[in-house]
């Protein structure tokens, strides 16, 4: 992970950081960029016509027009600068007029063309947006906010790798637009390179340190490579700068779901849910949680505080997503991705539909293992997830799981010191499963609780 710690470290040294999805979730709507002003401004135009009140600036240009004055170039900047105040205060068709104006007088401008094209693009009509994008370039291909605004089209087609390509061209051309940052930062977490996505949310918040959308950005990062608890506080700066944002809240909730808080997690998920009631996701995410979260333990039952063959014990180790090839050391607390099951949950998932799989390889014959668990030797294997294993486990897993990726599967071998059942957890995330569960204490633990081994339910060969 020393790709997010490092810059993380250097970049305290510039400021402090206390702490900010085009995908299946939402992040919201982009925040607009503030178009550029044609390069021509004549003074004989008027203060007045530049006025951030827009009501005054329409109210001055319109004079301005009327007057008759105004010539060429000028004329056609007072129907712009009218224009970009009518579109501030959402008066679509008013601004398209004066946009069309303002072409018909100087149709050479890549501004007025980048601006009409941001009209365009708000009013649903990405054809007539694009070209205006493509007209602005041909004119100035140094326009960096054009070639961010294409960008954003690209990715609104779903041509994610064009989009990152369009907005590489905007960043190299103007490296403190944080426009183009954001667009590419959209795209790279459809495609899924976090690495990327984390560099990219950096630069924002260096560019822009109360940036929430930055934040959401680096926490997503954060959580997809299994920094819960960097995620955690970037989604609570988050909601210090908004306490209505619904992201913010419902994947903090996240993260700590995947930290065994589950009390946190609920919080987080019904303070969404107070936001908005009909959210799908968050939604899923309290069934999920539901599901997951263990039921009190009888008094017989083990208690997930005690610590049964060092099942909790923290031994320094980082988490990492590729498979270890020395499977005999000590393990981490954390599998991103997935979750760690204590001992006391894992009782409560016996006799459940969660498949539990022992993947420890066990030379000593007539292996024993949890009931109901199905012994695969070799499952968890070092190796990478394209060899020749990997096909052959995920037949196996298909079958058993009647190929429904949503199904618990759940992974132990011998314990806190085994990274058998960790790399058959991260096989099975890669190929897809959602629901992978990871029993660290394994037989050891089980054992230390006094609970019971059996033969095993089936065993599945993977090494043919």
């Amino acid at each position: 992970m020393s790709w997010i710690i490092w810059p993380q470290a250097i970049a305290m040294l510039v400021f402090v950081l206390a702490w900010t999805h085009p995908g299946s979730i939402p992040w919201g709507k982009p925040a607009e960029s503030v178009p550029q002003k044609p390069a021509e401004q004549v003074d004989v135009v008027g203060s007045a016509c530049r006025s951030q009140d827009f009501n005054q600036r329409i109210t001055a240009c319109s004079s301005r027009i009327a007057s008759g004055e105004l010539k060429g170039n000028q004329l056609a900047e007072a129907y712009y600068l009218r224009g970009y105040a009518h579109y501030s205060l959402k008066q679509a068709q008013l601004a398209m007029s004066d946009y069309n104006q303002a072409l018909a007088i100087a149709p050479a401008s890549p501004y007025f063309l980048n601006d009409r094209g941001v009209l365009f693009r708000d009013l649903g009509d990405t054809d007539r947006a694009m070209q205006d994008f493509d007209q602005a370039i041909s004119l100035n291909p140094n326009y960096a906010l054009a070639h961010a605004n294409r960008g954003y089209m690209l990715r609104s087609k779903q041509r994610m790798d064009e989009a990152i390509a369009e907005t590489s061209t905007a960043i190299k051309l103007d490296p403190k637009l944080l426009w183009g940052y954001e667009n590419r930062a959209f795209a790279l977490e459809d495609k899924k390179q976090w690495r990327a996505l984390f560099d990219d949310a950096q630069k924002m918040i260096e560019l822009s340190p109360d940036y929430r959308l930055a934040y959401e950005f680096r926490g997503h990062a954060y959580l997809e490579v299994g920094q819960y608890q960097d995620a955690i506080t970037d989604f609570t700066r988050c909601i210090s700068m908004d306490s209505t944002t619904i992201y913010g809240y419902r994947m903090r909730g996240r993260a700590y779901y995947f930290l065994n808080q589950y009390d946190n997690a609920a919080a987080d998920f019904q303070a969404a849910l107070r936001i908005d009631p009909n959210d799908q996701t968050t939604i899923s995410f309290v069934n999920d949680l539901k599901r997951r979260r263990p039921a009190s333990p009888s008094p017989s039952s083990p208690q997930q505080s005690q610590n049964f063959a060092d099942e909790l014990t923290d031994w320094g180790v980082a988490p990492q997503s590729e498979l270890k090839m020395e499977v005999g050391s000590q393990t981490p607390l954390i599998i991103p991705g997935g979750r760690r099951v204590t001992t006391g949950e894992m009782v409560n998932l016996i006799n459940t539909d969660a498949i539990v799989v022992d993947v420890l390889r066990d030379t000593t014959g007539g292996h024993r293992t949890l009931p109901g668990a199905i012994y695969m030797p070799g499952a968890g294997d070092p190796g990478t997830f394209r060899d020749r294993l990997q096909r052959r486990f995920s037949s196996v897993l298909a079958q058993l799981t009647s190929q429904d990726a949503s199904r618990t599967l759940v992974f132990l071998c011998q314990g806190s010191k085994c990274w058998e059942s960790y790399n058959a957890a991260l096989r099975a995330m890669q190929l897809g499963y959602r629901n992978v569960l990871w029993y660290r204490g394994g037989l050891s633990a089980w054992i230390a609780a006094n609970q019971q081994l059996q033969q095993p339910a089936a065993v599945r060969d993977v090494s043919n």
